[in-house]
Formats: structure tokens, C-alpha cells, sequence
């Protein structure tokens, strides 16, 4: 390979409001300003025309933009957590763990958040116009045509997500390993069996579409957002389905397809999420906080927040 002598092609994130540091040729990172957290990627370059990205994204801000147009096709994998994204001002994208989504050609974000406060994953970019003839020919020892691949799985969309068997997630997962590592060589090696996996083993992949309809999902988002606003309340999987007029299953069903659990473990987390901060910000009694957050009795809070962050809630306060 000859990529020694070529520069980053990435597309320009500068939009979106990251900063980047170039650390080598071959490696740059982004970050993303936010008040409660983090927002971070790793770029590596490691073959022309191939980039692959760590993401690690820990906040409940959304953040919007729009990167240079280009021509590209993007794998990306959820190694854990939920991300979220309005592109073109209507479609929404989604991508929760152990799923995978493929995409060509989208350049504006009008809405992405993290819906659970955290995402981490692994994309692949693939800019077939600027492959060179070394990684082409490098490809095609193994069959891979980059833009076949792509057009027999997108099938005219660009967008689509999918869930594939075990096998292909731990070689997913080795890729995510390697690019958290920055183990360039081993990045090579695991892209290379994912898409060889791609094209000749059509029997490892299980095609299982998540269909939820526009108004479905707008009507589960709005019970998300209900819950936050009141999560010292509480409710009922039925006085919620009756106010929002939606059957309790599908309720259920969607809400835990769309956010990785139930309404009530939804709701635990974000009270949770208010009872961690004031345990650090005030010098409140414990079953005072525990009573702030919709639990009257201590033990009962002291369960919950162990249950969310593996330690109780004292514990939690001495620690920090």
C-alpha cells in the first residue's frame, strides 16, 4: 500500500462545532464542546480512501451541522448506547446497540443527540472515488467491489439498518477493540473479514428490519419527553398509553425498540441521573435526595441507585 504519501480525506466536521487536532499523518482526533460531558472521535486513515472512526459521545445535548459534500459509503456499528439523528429536515436515523446501519451520500444533521446519554461505536468511510489502485487491486483478491457491495445492501435507499448474527458482531466488535486500541493493523485485518463476510456470506447476515411508522415513533418520543419532564411523578404503563392514546403493548414494544428499555427503567435512570447530581452538589440527607426524586423510602432508593451505578448512594457521595 501506498498511502504513505497521501493525506486525511475525511469529510470536514468543522460545521458541527468540533475541533481537530491532527496527531500523525494517519490519525487526527475531533471534539465536541458540551457542558456535561464529552464528545470525542478518533479518525484513522488506513488505506487511501478508507477512514475508520471511534466515536465516544457521553451527553444529553443534541448538536446539528453539516459536513462537505462528497461521495462516500459509511458502515457504522453501536458497540453500546442509542444514537439519534434528523437528517434532510425529515428522515430519522437511529442506531442502537449490536445494530449496524449502511448509508451513502447524507450531509446534514438537523437534530443528533444520545437519547440514554451515551454512545459508543465504530464507522467506516469509504471514498470509493479515492481508493487507489493498490487498495483496489488489494480488494479484488477477495472479490470486494466496493460500490456492488454497497448497492446490493442499500438496494436504492441510503440509508439502512440492520441486525446481523453473533458471528458478525464479534468481528465487529474485534474492529471496534482495535480502533479504541489504535491498533492499526488489526483495524486492516477485521474490516477486511467484515466485508469479505458481506459479500460472500450471505447466510451470516439476518435481515431484520425495524419497521416503526412516522407517527409511532413521534408518539413514543413524546412520551420520553413527558417522562423527563415529570419524573418525580408517578405513572402507569396504562395511564401513559390511555394519555397518549396507544395501546399499552405497543407502548412497550416500541419504547424499549426505540430506547434499549422499559418506560420504568427509562424513568429510574433519569431520576437517578438527578439524585447523583444533587449528591454532589448539596449536602442533603440521602433520604431527603432519595424523596426528591419520587422515593419515599430510603432502602428502596438506595436499590435503585445501586442498581444504576453498582454502588449505593453514600458510597457514591464519599468516592467523588
Amino acid at each position: 500500500m501506498k498511502n504513505e504519501t497521501q493525506s486525511f480525506e475525511q469529510m470536514d466536521y468543522k460545521d458541527f462545532g468540533f475541533t481537530k487536532k491532527t496527531i500523525t499523518p494517519f490519525i487526527q482526533k475531533y471534539l465536541l464542546n458540551v457542558k456535561d460531558g464529552h464528545v470525542h472521535m478518533t479518525a484513522y486513515k488506513i488505506m487511501s480512501g478508507i477512514e475508520l472512526y471511534c466515536t465516544d459521545y457521553q451527553t444529553q445535548e443534541h448538536f446539528s451541522g453539516k459536513v462537505n459534500e462528497c461521495e462516500y459509503y459509511q458502515i457504522a456499528y453501536a458497540h453500546k448506547g442509542i444514537y439519534e439523528s434528523r437528517i434532510d429536515g425529515h428522515r430519522f436515523l437511529r442506531l442502537a446497540e449490536g445494530e449496524i446501519s449502511m448509508m451513502t451520500n447524507t450531509y446534514q444533521s438537523f437534530d443528533s443527540r444520545m437519547p440514554m446519554g451515551y454512545y459508543q461505536g465504530v464507522n467506516i468511510i469509504i471514498y470509493p472515488g479515492r481508493m487507489d489502485a493498490d487498495t483496489v487491486r488489494f480488494f479484488s483478491f477477495f472479490d470486494i467491489e466496493i460500490d456492488l457491495l454497497f448497492q446490493k445492501h442499500l438496494q436504492g435507499k441510503r440509508f439502512e439498518r440492520f441486525v446481523c448474527d453473533t458471528h458478525i458482531i464479534k468481528v465487529l466488535e474485534s474492529l471496534y477493540e482495535a480502533t479504541r486500541d489504535g491498533d492499526q493493523i488489526h483495524m486492516k485485518i477485521h474490516l477486511l473479514h467484515l466485508l469479505t463476510e458481506f459479500v460472500h456470506y450471505e447466510g451470516a447476515k439476518q435481515r431484520k428490519y425495524y419497521v416503526v411508522t412516522d407517527k409511532k415513533m413521534e408518539t413514543i418520543s413524546e412520551i420520553k419527553t413527558y417522562i423527563e419532564k415529570n419524573s418525580d411523578k408517578h405513572f402507569t404503563i396504562r395511564e401513559l398509553a390511555v394519555l397518549f392514546h396507544i395501546s399499552e403493548t405497543s407502548l412497550k414494544n416500541n419504547f424499549k425498540l426505540l430506547y434499549g428499555c422499559s418506560p420504568y427503567e427509562f424513568l429510574k435512570r433519569i431520576r437517578m441521573r438527578i439524585a447523583a447530581d444533587l449528591l454532589l452538589e448539596t449536602n442533603d440527607a440521602i433520604a431527603e435526595i432519595g424523596s426528591e426524586v419520587g422515593y419515599e423510602n430510603p432502602s428502596k432508593f438506595s436499590s435503585a441507585f445501586s442498581s444504576v451505578y453498582g454502588i449505593s448512594p453514600i458510597k457514591y457521595r464519599n468516592n467523588s
